[in-house]
């Protein structure tokens, strides 16, 4: 994505990015918290990263091939 963006477009897609992965990582916290303290809770929280990173992945697709066509 980075290598077809530039200017104030990547500087934009950064400052995005650098939010989502705050976000991403507050909602795993989030949801694994109510399993603090137990074995179980480190699951949750990989579990809550890899469901959010999905939805970004299947979010950008679609930016990164209209890019492409560039």
């Amino acid at each position: 994505m980075r290598q077809h963006l530039s200017g104030g477009r990547l500087d934009a897609f950064e400052n995005s990015q650098q939010t989502w992965l705050q976000y991403r990582e507050a909602s795993a916290e989030f949801q694994s918290s109510q399993y603090h303290g137990g074995s179980i809770q480190p699951l949750i929280h990989a579990s809550a990263l890899e469901s959010v990173t999905i939805s970004r992945i299947v979010e950008l697709e679609p930016l990164l091939k209209e890019l492409q066509k560039m």
